[in-house]
């Protein structure tokens, strides 16, 4: 390695400081998930966020070989690289926030949405390459523009989401507010990622505004954890199982191991014991009433119960 004014030299590509130190803590987190998730292998929530560190640890660093403006890519295999990567970090983090973070779908804010979006303007990127008399060039001024769009139509959809339920919300801000509060910051960073191709610079400002998505979808996870870690405990003493503060919950103690049923159905469950209807629990976990109700009729059926009123008895005592 051989260190520059504000660099250094990795295998004959230089790396920015700041680069370097996105991929140190990016490291840390990797580490510290891999202990989480080992302490509850079971748990596919912990396997899902340890897959999405990786995919932005290898998007981060793979950015390290790219050129550093779109201008200097010279063929189209290289060209095809650098968009094929955004789409499957655009894919699977549109996924892992709608399916763990409860960021709500909508009628094109989805993962289908996503890669229809994506896989149409690498098609038409690759069309324009080939058909056009100027070839790559073609490409590249698709490769630099149409995701700009892309990246503001999701950046618009995401604040008109929010917006929205900020004004259907009656309660005062709680944890799960504050959770996807995060999140959706996570998604217009993630988003704007597409912003540094208009700057030129296909790497550093890229990387920044990429890994400070995953800051905030970071942070976000790792409340909604510890809000999780809370309700375990709160059932552990309800269910007469104490266990010393700041003791890790063996997992098969939980309610999960015990009923098989999955966080999400642990809150459905501790709303519905204090006495909360389906509408209540829904504005309170920032769900659809649907989803609540199609929660509840899966823990229904895991704890051999035919109805809420039974639920409730059984809980309750």
């Amino acid at each position: 390695m051989d260190f520059a004014d504000n660099g250094f030299s990795l295998f004959g590509e230089k790396v920015y400081s700041g680069t370097a130190c996105i991929l140190v803590l990016l490291g840390l987190l990797l580490i510290v998930q891999t202990f989480n998730t080992i302490n509850r292998i079971q748990d596919a929530s912990r396997w899902r966020f340890l897959l999405l560190i990786f995919v932005f640890i290898v998007y981060t660093f793979t950015s390290i070989y790219m050129p550093d403006s779109l201008d200097d890519i010279e063929t189209m295999e290289m060209g095809s690289f650098a968009f094929g990567r955004g789409i499957i970090l655009g894919t699977f983090f549109t996924y892992y926030m709608t399916r763990e973070l409860s960021i709500q779908e909508a009628r094109y804010f989805n993962v289908k949405w996503v890669i229809l979006a994506c896989t149409s303007t690498f098609i038409i990127s690759i069309l324009a390459g080939l058909l056009h008399p100027s070839g790559i060039r073609a490409m590249i001024t698709t490769l630099r523009y149409l995701p700009i769009w892309i990246s503001i139509y999701f950046t618009i959809i995401v604040f008109i989401m929010l917006f929205r339920r900020l004004n259907s919300s009656t309660k005062h801000p709680t944890e799960l507010w504050s959770i996807l509060l995060t999140g959706y910051l996570g998604i217009v960073f993630v988003s704007a990622m597409t912003i540094s191709v208009a700057f030129d610079d296909l790497n550093y400002v890229n990387i920044i505004l990429t890994n400070i998505g995953l800051l905030f979808t970071s942070w976000a996870y790792f409340m909604k954890h510890f809000y999780q870690v809370k309700i375990e405990r709160e059932w552990l003493e309800k269910m007469g199982i104490m266990s010393p503060k700041g003791a890790i919950v063996p997992f098969e103690s939980t309610p999960q191991h015990q009923y098989g049923l999955t966080p999400r159905e642990l809150e459905i469950v501790t709303l519905v014991v204090k006495g909360l209807k389906y509408e209540e629990i829904a504005e309170e976990l920032f769900i659809a009433p649907k989803t609540v109700s199609k929660h509840a009729s899966n823990v229904f059926k895991k704890c051999n119960v035919k109805n809420k009123e039974q639920l409730m008895e059984m809980f309750s005592s």
